[in-house]
Parts: structure tokens; C-alpha cells; sequence
């Protein structure tokens, strides 16, 4: 029994001594001269003192100070915008700026383009400076010259095979040949009644085409190639198989089959076109087109021509 006794004692002791080691902790914490607090607390007490504890939510003068200066910066950002912009219309119009509405005109244009209220998101963008004025060959209403860029042109417009198109005074006709291209064709041009047929790059002639190069005045057609030169030429065995094929060009011998069997012989000029420098000779396709022709040159019809490849021909008057 003094053994159980001495143990609930001893207990009992442990007890209070974890109690009174709790209670200090407690102590410590509240203990306004200690410094180590946690954030909690730290809020409690300020409330139960009476200070205002500021939300993250709330807003800061010091930002809305930001928020007003960048806008005011903006808005000197746009004026400058505005007086380049009646620089560059000034620039443009030349002796325009003599006119009364020239200074309201450059306004209006100036205020199209600006916003009425830079976006939150903007504002930063806003602040930054203006970009460098353009030169004065960007400006759309001086349109460059072919001296300066030989490519230029002043439209672009797209036609479909099948459907005829007008330029000026002449009519153009294209029409879909085999060729292993997007959409290759060939043209027929007329204009005050004389018809030109403009057929090149094209493995074979089938129906429509040779429909299509009848009651011409000129023909122009493709004799790309003679057949051994191009077999025993330096081209790879894959080029060779590609200009043979029905989607390749046409040779010597099918330019001559069709002056032979399907061509009407009423065209006054006939021109031999896109021959190969490694594969052909001007001598052998102009030998084959004679063959072809058979006698029917003469000259107020069927007068052979061969279209060289670092000259132009000749005008050709009708």
C-alpha cells in the first residue's frame, strides 16, 4: 500500500508540475514585453488595443497616386501621337498645309486612331515611350516607282482556269494543261481579232488543249527536248523519268506530232519555245518542226520561229 500511495504521489507531482510549466508558457505569450509573437496574436492584441488593422484588400493611396501619373503620362503620350501625326499628313499633302482645314483635318485623323480610355492592363504599356516616326517611304500615299523596286506592282488579281478574264483591250483565256505544278495553265490571247495560243510546260497536248490552239495567228509552243540527248544527258535517272512523263515537257518529236496530225496550219508564225539548253538543240527541234510542217511554211503562213533563251525575238507585226 505505500508503494501504490508513494506512485499516485509521485503522479500527482508530475501532473501539476506539467500544469504549472503550461501555465507559464501562457504567461509568456501574453507577456506584452516579449517580442516573439505569432501573427495571430499579434492581430488580437492590436484589436484589443484599438488599432486599425489594415486589410491586403484595401487600397493604397500611394498606388492610386501611380495610377494617376501614368494616366497623365498617357494623355501626353497621346498629344505627342497626335502632333506626329499632323507632322506626317503634313508631309505627305505637300503644300496642304496652307489650306484652312488642314490643322482640324490632322486632329480628326489623330483622334480615330487613339483610345477614349487606356485598359488596366495597358496602363504600364502606356508609361513607355513613343515609337520612332516612320520614314517617309512608309507613308501609303507615296507609292514606290519600278526604279526602286523593280518588283513592285500596283494590284494583284487572281484568275481561275476556265474562266476568261479581260486586260485593257485584249481578252485572256487559260486553260488547264498536265504539268506537275498547282494549277498550271496555258493562255490564249485576243485582241482586235488576232488570237495568240501560249502553251509551254506540259507533258503531252490532250483534247481540251489542242481545242483550245486552233484559228490562231501565232502559236507558241513547247519542243523542250530531244529524246537521246536527254537520255544520255547529265540530268539523274528521277529528273529524266519526270520531264518524260505525262507531267514533264514536251519533246522534239510530240511538238511535231501535233503539227502533224492535229494542228490546223492557219497561223502565220509559229514559235518554238522552252528548249533546253543540256537537252536539245535549236537546229535539231527547228529540223523536226519542218518535217512536221511538211512543205505548208511559207511567207504568209506557218513562218518557224525559235524563241531563244538570253534574247528576245524580234516584234512580230500582224
Amino acid at each position: 500500500m505505500r508503494t501504490s500511495n508513494a506512485a499516485a504521489k509521485d503522479v500527482k507531482t508530475c501532473r501539476y508540475n506539467g500544469n504549472a510549466h503550461r501555465g507559464s508558457a501562457r504567461d509568456h505569450e501574453n507577456d506584452p514585453s516579449n517580442t516573439v509573437i505569432s501573427p495571430k496574436r499579434r492581430d488580437k492584441r492590436r484589436y484589443a488595443e484599438g488599432q486599425r488593422y489594415k486589410p491586403v484588400d484595401e487600397p493604397d493611396a500611394n498606388a492610386e497616386c501611380d495610377r494617376n501619373q501614368k494616366r497623365w503620362d498617357n494623355a501626353q503620350w497621346l498629344e505627342q501621337c497626335r502632333r506626329q501625326a499632323a507632322e506626317r499628313q503634313a508631309e505627305a499633302s505637300g503644300d496642304r498645309s496652307s489650306s484652312p482645314g488642314w490643322q482640324a483635318e490632322a486632329d480628326a485623323a489623330a483622334e480615330e486612331s487613339e483610345p477614349d480610355e487606356p485598359a488596366a492592363g495597358m496602363e504600364a504599356e502606356s508609361s513607355a515611350p513613343p515609337a520612332a516616326e516612320p520614314s517617309a517611304e512608309a507613308v501609303p500615299d507615296q507609292q514606290p516607282s519600278l526604279k526602286d523596286d523593280p518588283t513592285w506592282l500596283p494590284a494583284v488579281e487572281y484568275f481561275q482556269a476556265g474562266q476568261s478574264f479581260r486586260i485593257g483591250d485584249m481578252d485572256v483565256s487559260p486553260f488547264t494543261i498536265p504539268h506537275d505544278a498547282a494549277d498550271p495553265v496555258g493562255f490564249v490571247f485576243r485582241s482586235e481579232g488576232v488570237r495568240i495560243g501560249f502553251v509551254t510546260d506540259l507533258g503531252y497536248i490532250p483534247p481540251n488543249v489542242k481545242a483550245q490552239l486552233k484559228d490562231l495567228e501565232l502559236l507558241l509552243l513547247e519542243s523542250n527536248h530531244d529524246l537521246e540527248m536527254l537520255r544520255d544527258g547529265p540530268y539523274p535517272w528521277a529528273v529524266k523519268q519526270r520531264v518524260l512523263s505525262r507531267v514533264g515537257h514536251l519533246s522534239n518529236e510530240a511538238a511535231s506530232e501535233f503539227l502533224t496530225q492535229d494542228y490546223d496550219g492557219r497561223a502565220a508564225y509559229i514559235v518554238l519555245a522552252h528548249l533546253s539548253e543540256n537537252n536539245n538543240f535549236p537546229e535539231l527541234a527547228r529540223i523536226a518542226a519542218e518535217r512536221a510542217l511538211d512543205g505548208r511554211t511559207s511567207l504568209l503562213a506557218n513562218r518557224l520561229l525559235l524563241a531563244g533563251q538570253h534574247e528576245p525575238l524580234a516584234s512580230i507585226e500582224f
